[in-house]
């Protein structure tokens, strides 16, 4: 009887034993490749969440955050009054007594505007500081003069602009630039400008201010106290933390108001505001690091970053923050707890708006120092919000904690892929080598095969 191997499929028993050795060889390497690409997303993601603490902490790290201001008027468009310090008066009484005006003058000129008048200059005074324009033929018509005028890198103070009043006869506008009858204006021309205001030589050049109500300083009186300012009609610096805009004049005749009261208050809602806003980011964060830490030990499943070291450093950074003292020395609001700021059942940081509200009322100083730290000789230079800043960007910033340990997984992926280039080289090779000895087999099998059906002949032809 001839011996019978059966028909055994060699090619699909070689890509059985590849895969299997595929599998074996490759799922430590697979196993870390994804949990290694879970947390290159988790880092960056959490960079992203670190970094809008961050943002949110910058709204309180300086006294500037807390200088906002609701300003209401009794009556609305006769003044304008912006807060520029920590303390500006709570009431004033405001009366424009004059809206500052510049200079106004024309000075006429005896031809078209477009006409070209040859070689010619102007010198120009405001409030006596003098510039002076020369222009050539060809380009001296009164169009190029005003232009030539407003493009003056010594322009000391005056806009020109020209008014044609008649087919031949033109007018160059001038305005000065600041407020006041000290900033009064003087012209004199020479050469093809000589006749400008009629004048048949060179020199001083009359201008009309006739069509105009005349140069005027600024005056308003503030609680009783008149002040004039012949440059500008905005008031700096006379009232500590406030400056005034004086629109209109308050003459009290008709339905115009005698004066004007003014209330400024601290814009407390601002500040809560952006308190509430670093709440929000504050337990963001921490909900995204327990997310990560976490482990279910029923199902033995970690987070995804879970064991990280840097992670569980910043968690503790975070609550430790929460208890430490800034502020004045020996002051009353020193921790973020006296000002409403505490954590709830679940760990996650709330505030008291009621507490925060009355802190800020009766000790805003403190609670401003409490955010944005003081002079190091009254007590803690960092803030509370100076110091989640430092922390955000150690963690979050380019090159920071998250974006370091972002690049070492990276890396490691690199590697890890490289190493499967490996196996895959090795496997190709293991394959090879099956495919040689299961064909060596095939032929010996053939030859077996050949063997048993000769000795099988010879049996059955001695019978």
């Amino acid at each position: 009887m001839a011996i019978d191997f059966g028909n055994t499929d060699y090619q699909a028993l070689t890509q059985q034993l590849v895969a299997a050795e595929r599998a074996q060889r490759t799922q430590t390497v697979v196993a870390k490749a994804e949990l290694y690409g879970e947390k290159v997303d988790a880092f960056a993601s959490l960079r992203t969440t670190v970094n809008s603490l961050g943002t949110a902490a910058s709204k309180l790290d300086s006294s500037l955050d807390f200088r906002n201001f609701n300003v209401d008027y009794s009556d609305a468009g006769y003044v304008n009054v912006t807060t520029s310090g920590s303390s500006p008066p709570s009431n004033l009484s405001v009366e424009v007594l004059q809206v500052g005006r510049p200079d106004q003058a024309l000075a006429s000129f005896n031809q078209a505007g477009g006409t070209d008048n040859g070689d010619g200059s102007v010198t120009i005074s405001v409030g006596g500081e003098s510039f002076s324009v020369s222009l050539s033929s060809g380009e001296s018509s009164l169009e190029q003069l005003a232009g030539a005028i407003n493009a003056a890198n010594d322009n000391t103070g005056v806009r020109a602009t020209v008014i044609t009043t008649s087919a031949n006869t033109s007018e160059l506008y001038l305005e000065s630039t600041q407020i006041g009858t000290a900033n009064a204006i003087t012209l004199s021309s020479t050469g093809g400008f000589s006749t400008l205001g009629g004048n048949a030589a060179a020199g001083s050049v009359p201008l009309n201010r006739a069509p105009f109500d005349g140069a005027a300083n600024a005056s308003i009186r503030v609680n009783g106290v008149t002040l004039t300012n012949d440059s500008s009609n905005t008031f700096d610096d006379v009232i500590t933390g406030a400056s005034i805009e004086a629109l209109k004049v308050t003459s009290g005749v008709g339905d115009i108001p005698s004066q004007i009261a003014v209330s400024v208050s601290r814009d407390k809602d601002d500040v809560i505001s952006n308190i509430n806003a670093f709440v929000k980011s504050y337990n963001d964060l921490r909900s995204e690091l327990r997310d990560g830490m976490s482990y279910n030990v029923d199902l033995q499943s970690a987070g995804t970053l879970y064991g990280e070291s840097r992670v569980k450093r910043l968690d503790r950074q975070l609550t430790s923050l929460m208890t430490q003292t800034f502020g004045l020395n020996d002051g009353d609001i020193t921790r973020p707890g006296q000002i409403g700021l505490s954590f709830d059942d679940q760990g996650n940081l709330q505030l008291d708006q009621s507490k925060l509200s009355d802190a800020l009322d009766q000790d805003f100083d403190e609670v401003v120092g409490l955010f944005a730290g003081v002079p190091s000789a009254q007590g803690v230079e960092v803030g509370f919000a100076d110091a989640f800043k430092s922390l955000a960007d150690d963690y979050g910033s380019v090159n920071g904690i998250f974006d370091n340990r972002r690049s070492d997984l990276l890396e490691s992926l690199d590697d890890l892929e490289k190493k499967q280039d490996r196996i895959d080289l090795q496997l190709e090779g293991y394959e090879s080598v099956l495919i040689k000895q299961f064909a060596a087999l095939e032929a010996l099998q053939a030859q077996i095969e050949g063997t048993s059906s000769f000795l099988e002949g010879q049996f059955n032809n001695s019978d």
